[in-house]
């Protein structure tokens, strides 16, 4: 049963990456590859624009990472719809850290090796470009968020570098976790995987509204 729900989760991450790709400007839907501006210099400008904007809506919203407190784990988005007594086994099971701000969680091309629930401060995911551009922020996490299982359901390498944008609190549940969850309480397991696929389903939904939205009427 657990065998059965991590390859239908490594089929929402197929299908998610393939929406990302295509997302960024790749309508051959591949994942190995993102769209590189010429323009290296007036890209960087507008990333560091951007990210200013997305900085300053999370500090207007209830999500700002530097001045809201902790979130409890039953709150973590990977935790919604599961009850008290899973909430309370995969807490167990999971690793609280500390951490401050500029802080490298994992690195490009790493080991895809535990799975992040991020309780408080704000984590970007930074894209290592070929031809000497510079970095490109792709995506910023706040409080609630989990993050990095695609590389761990897929047995693959991480395809950006996490680093952490303020001090943070996060819960990490390793690979060699799951791997014993998976032998010594597979119920939990299969209980962890089923809000996976949730999360996951939901971000497929999210890409696919957003290329519906791109693609105009």
């Amino acid at each position: 049963m657990v065998g059965g729900l991590h390859q239908t989760l490594r089929v929402f991450v197929t299908h998610v990456l393939r929406a990302r790709a295509e997302q960024d400007g790749n309508p051959c839907g591949d994942i190995s590859t993102m769209r590189e501006s010429r323009f290296g210099v007036h890209e960087a400008m507008t990333g560091r624009a951007l990210e200013w904007c997305e900085i300053r809506v999370l500090a207007d919203q209830t999500l700002d990472t530097t001045y809201v407190k902790e979130l409890p784990f039953e709150r973590l988005d990977l935790c919604v719809g599961l009850n008290s007594g899973d909430i309370a086994a995969l807490k167990e099971k999971a690793l609280r850290q500390t951490l401050p701000a500029g802080t490298k969680l994992f690195q490009q091309g790493g080991a895809g090796d535990a799975i992040f629930l991020l309780a408080h401060g704000r984590v970007s995911m930074m894209l290592v470009r070929r031809d000497d551009l510079p970095e490109k922020r792709i995506a910023t996490f706040a409080p609630g968020v989990t993050f990095g299982e695609m590389a761990y359901l897929q047995d693959g390498t991480r395809s950006a570098t996490a680093r952490c944008d303020t001090d943070v609190v996060l819960w990490v549940i390793s690979a060699d976790t799951l791997d014993l969850m998976n032998h010594e309480a597979p119920a939990l397991a299969a209980t962890l995987y089923r809000a996976l696929a949730r999360h996951l389903a939901n971000r497929l939904r999210e890409q696919t509204l957003e290329l519906h939205d791109m693609s105009g009427p």
